[in-house]
């Protein structure tokens, strides 16, 4: 025979099991789409780059003549982001949501000369997606390539 109570003993002990196990599902499923998200803006930060160095890479292979004009994105998401050249290599940096992303690029070994808008008061080889038009203008003379960054 049964005591009194056993029955709602028995069913808040099989409640409180179900909702550790409902609140264990709940939050494993939140951080994993916290990281996919992540995942997903730094993708398209990362895409973003890779088009600026593929778009500089065709001007080296397209030779002695050749001009593109390359539009790119004022914004990743939102934020502003920044180009770095250093040498043969350029470095995107943006401000995600969680914290900042930086990725190095190679660009074909040539020599490169740069013409960005100053949003700072010194000339540097540093291009500020919000800084000007957003379209560069890449020629290649056949001994340099010239970026050149359209300003309004």
């Amino acid at each position: 025979m049964r005591k009194k109570g056993q029955v709602a003993t028995e069913f808040f002990i099989y409640a409180g099991v179900f909702t550790i196990v409902l609140m264990a599902t709940i939050t494993t499923t939140y951080f994993t789409q916290s990281s996919d998200i992540a995942k997903m803006e730094y993708g398209l930060a990362k895409e973003t780059g890779q088009s600026f160095a593929d778009a500089i890479n065709l001007a080296v292979k397209g030779g002695s003549g050749f001009t593109y004009k390359f539009e790119y994105p004022k914004k990743i998401l939102g934020t502003p982001y920044y180009l770095d050249f250093v040498d043969s290599t350029m470095f995107i940096t943006w401000k995600g949501q969680n914290e900042n992303f930086t990725y190095a690029y190679n660009l074909a070994k040539y020599e490169y000369r740069y013409d960005f808008c100053q949003c700072t008061k010194e000339a540097s080889k540093t291009l500020y997606s919000s800084c000007g038009e957003s379209k560069i203008v890449i020629t290649n003379s056949g001994s340099e390539v010239m970026i050149k960054q359209e300003c309004s």
